[in-house]
């Protein structure tokens, strides 16, 4: 990391998922991808830990490791983005739905 400013574009890559960057900064995207596509060659399990990887092949690069883990933080992240999502669309629409559901009754009672 030789560079000491940080561009919007970096920042915002930053802002997005905070381990991106930083494995992008440390290893570089080529090397990233070539991970990528020796993790789907050998397909490794989605699920190790780095003392999983330690106990079973100890010649193993320890940067594969946490490109593993990495990848799995962020689409844990992902899925609980998505339920969070899920569940304010869910809320909005009961919300709403109640709300109707009152105008209803205050019209028929000829309240309003």
């Amino acid at each position: 990391m030789a560079k000491e400013t940080l561009s919007p574009h970096e920042l915002n890559k930053y802002t997005y998922c905070n381990y991106q960057w930083y494995y992008e900064k440390k290893y570089g995207r080529k090397q990233l991808y070539d991970m990528k596509k020796n993790q789907v060659q050998k397909k490794l399990p989605k699920v190790q830990t780095a003392q999983k990887v330690q106990k079973n092949q100890k010649q193993q690069d320890p940067t594969l490791s946490n490109f593993v883990r990495g990848e799995k933080y962020h689409n844990d992240m992902y899925a609980n983005m998505m339920r969070k999502r899920k569940r304010v669309k869910i809320a909005i629409i009961v919300v709403l739905a109640l709300l109707l559901v009152f105008m209803g009754v205050m019209l028929y009672r000829g309240i309003v």
